[in-house]
This record gives C-alpha cells, structure tokens and sequence, in this order.
C-alpha cells in the first residue's frame, strides 16, 4: 500500500477520445497536482496496481492545475467522492467531458520505468572510474626515512 508521500513525480500522457494532454509532477515540469485517499494502490518492481475490488473507498487524482480544477484529469476510483463519484472506474477528462472505463480486481495502472543501456553502460563506466581513482590512492609514494 501506497501513501501520498510515496508518489514524487509522474509524466501521463491522457486523451479523452477528442484531445491530448500531458500532466506533468513536480520533477517533470509540475503542471499538475494529485492527491490519493484511501489504501488501493500498490507497486512492484514491474508496476503500479490499483485495487477496485477493494471494500474500502479510495482514489487517485493526478489533474491541471491540481485536484479539484474539473478538466485535464486521469482519476482512479473506488468508491470515493473524487472522479465525480463513480465507482470502480478510472475516469479521464481533457476538455471537461468525462469518458469512464470500469474495471474490476486489481488493474496494472502503469508500468515501471526501465534505463535505457547506455543509462547502464555510463554507470558502469562511471563505477570503474571511482574504482581507479580509489585504487591510484593506495599506491602513494613514499619518501625514504
């Protein structure tokens, strides 16, 4: 289970059926807020999960500006007053008309972001180079007593 605290930065990228918009967190270009009630959401090394079989009510609003604006929204909902109250949906808004998909059980939201290899490659091009200059420390030379 998920808190608030847990979600730092997202990058969605929603279309209602007529237009597109991005929401972006605060690290991405924070043009957009979120707020998450109630304890549905999981995540994996693979994902993230919500749970709309859960009994419990809970929700998650990522929206332009932030929550509460009424457009440019992705909202996941189970039971809660948020996605103008309709359970079991993940509704999503561009331009203020709202397209609801209902689901049941545990639904993989979003997939985990995976580096790309040269991300890898650098990194590891980068440990070497500290393991060289660690190893060059030992080697000092010292003056004859």
């Amino acid at each position: 289970m998920l808190s608030q605290a847990d979600i730092t930065d997202w990058n969605l990228v929603i279309n209602d059926g007529s237009s597109t918009f991005n929401l972006l967190g605060p690290l991405s270009g924070a043009n957009s807020g979120d707020i998450l009630v109630g304890p549905d959401l999981t995540a994996t090394a693979s994902g993230l999960f919500w749970d709309f079989s859960d009994t419990n009510p809970g929700g998650l609003d990522f929206q332009n500006p932030g929550p509460g604006s009424g457009i440019n929204f992705a909202c996941f909902n189970n039971g809660t007053s948020l996605c103008s109250g309709v359970a079991s949906s993940i509704g999503v808004a561009t331009t203020g008309a709202q397209v609801n998909g209902f689901y049941e059980g545990v639904v993989q939201i979003a997939t985990a972001a995976v580096p790309e290899p040269a991300t890898w490659a650098l990194m590891l091009v980068g440990f070497g180079g500290v393991g060289l200059a660690m190893r060059s420390r030992r080697k000092a030379v010292t003056a004859p007593a």
